[in-house]
């Protein structure tokens, strides 16, 4: 991976998203293509919050292959012209990868009609997110930043099983030869302007080691690509989200309900007393004494009309009927799930506070770079997953975090 970002404000972006994932996950995934870009992705602790920040190449000023040019071993051979999904659709899975190094078009196949695909470089890998944030704040000055793979031949050969001709890593890897230089790292270059001296400039290098590792991602994706005529949509500035959250920012979790019949949204604290209480104890015994401590708990809550957001599209009944149908058919009628009964009325949304939070940071900071962004949210009922998105120049974000069944719910929420 070669990658070179230019500009100041393009580097503190993508700075932005390290600090973003960072608040969310522990490991970062690392999902690099020629042809499709970067893709940075993390998983919180509980494995409820599903996080991406995909930038395009577009956004780069060079995004290749090593300068060596060599296909590593987590290479892939495939071709530029075919049309292809852009994330994997399935948990801890990667790309479809065959071993190349002796795959070579024949006469035969040319006749054939068989075209040889061209070579493109891939590369999955995973590193602690707390290792990246000290390295990659943002800082002021920034001409560019670059970021490069580096790896061992002993690791990654090359196709044609050559030796690499990268640098070598360090004077103590080439000399004594060390397992620790064996293996694989990121390096993250910095070009600093001087502020003393107009045509100076100071390099500062970062490296990190990496581990190899499966992609990951998470399986609703495609289910809401195929299914996104069933979803409701809200589209608002961060400025407004920070705006409803804001007095929340003391609990840990919210439930956001959304009635279509009053357009209106409105934002409240959730606590376990708002659980059912036999779903807590499977029994119908104690429930007073579990009921108890809501009335002596701080209830935050916060509403506003559906006229507020800059658009609000309520799925209709037919559309999600249809969805629902769909879905069983794939599923097998012994995998049903049944919606609230209001469900074309009201829905009730409970999910964590802090992840949505951190997206909200994120897009508003980026604004402060002249970038307009909105944040997408799109939902179906509560126990399936609700997705933020928000894009901007040359970059995407998404948020996937699964909600509380709303059959655990208590009524009159």
């Amino acid at each position: 991976m070669d990658c070179i970002i230019s500009g100041n404000s393009n580097v503190k972006r993508f700075s932005y998203a390290i600090s973003c994932l960072c608040r969310i996950g522990k490991d970062l995934y690392i999902d690099f293509n020629e042809l499709d870009g970067l893709y940075l992705k993390t998983l919180n602790d509980a494995k409820s919050a599903y996080t991406c920040c995909h930038f395009q190449p577009s956004f780069f000023e060079r995004c290749c292959s090593p300068p060596t040019g060599a296909l590593t071993k987590g290479a892939t051979s495939t071709s530029r012209s075919r049309g292809r999904d852009r994330m994997p659709t399935g948990p801890n899975s990667s790309r479809k990868r065959r071993n190349i190094g002796g795959d070579k078009a024949t006469a035969a196949d040319v006749e054939d009609g068989d075209i040889p695909s061209q070579q493109t470089y891939s590369l999955t890998c995973r590193v602690p997110l707390r290792t990246l944030t000290s390295a990659l704040r943002p800082r002021k000055n920034v001409r560019s930043l670059r970021i490069r793979s580096h790896g061992n031949s002993e690791q990654h050969s090359v196709a044609d099983g050559n030796d690499s001709e990268e640098e070598p890593l360090s004077a103590t890897t080439e000399n004594d030869g060390s397992r620790e230089g064996k293996l694989m790292q990121l390096s993250f270059e910095y070009i600093l302007e001087s502020q003393q001296h107009a045509n100076s400039m100071m390099r500062v290098a970062h490296r990190v080691g990496v581990a190899e590792c499966d992609s990951i991602m998470a399986v609703v994706s495609s289910t809401i690509r195929e299914q996104h005529n069933s979803y409701s949509e809200i589209v608002s500035s961060p400025k407004l989200f920070t705006k409803i959250l804001d007095p929340l920012r003391k609990t840990a979790e919210i439930v956001f309900t959304v009635n279509d019949e009053k357009k209106q949204i409105t934002v409240a604290s959730f606590h376990d007393s708002d659980i059912i209480a036999t779903a807590r104890t499977g029994n119908n015994s104690d429930t007073n004494l579990l009921l108890l401590p809501s009335s002596m708990l701080l209830k935050t809550q916060t509403s506003m009309g559906c006229d507020e957001f800059e658009c609000y599209t309520w799925r209709n009944s037919e559309h999600f009927d249809n969805s629902r149908l769909q879905s069983n058919s794939a599923e097998g009628s012994t995998n049903r799930e049944e919606p609230p009964s209001n469900v074309h009325e009201e829905v009730n949304l409970v999910f964590g506070i802090r992840e949505i939070k951190t997206l909200v940071q994120f897009c508003t900071s980026v604004n402060m770079q002249d970038h307009d962004m909105k944040i997408v949210m799109s939902f179906q009922y509560g126990g399936k997953p609700i997705v933020f998105e928000s894009s901007g120049k040359g970059f995407t974000i998404q948020l996937i975090m699964a909600t509380l069944d709303h059959k655990l719910l208590r009524p009159n929420m």
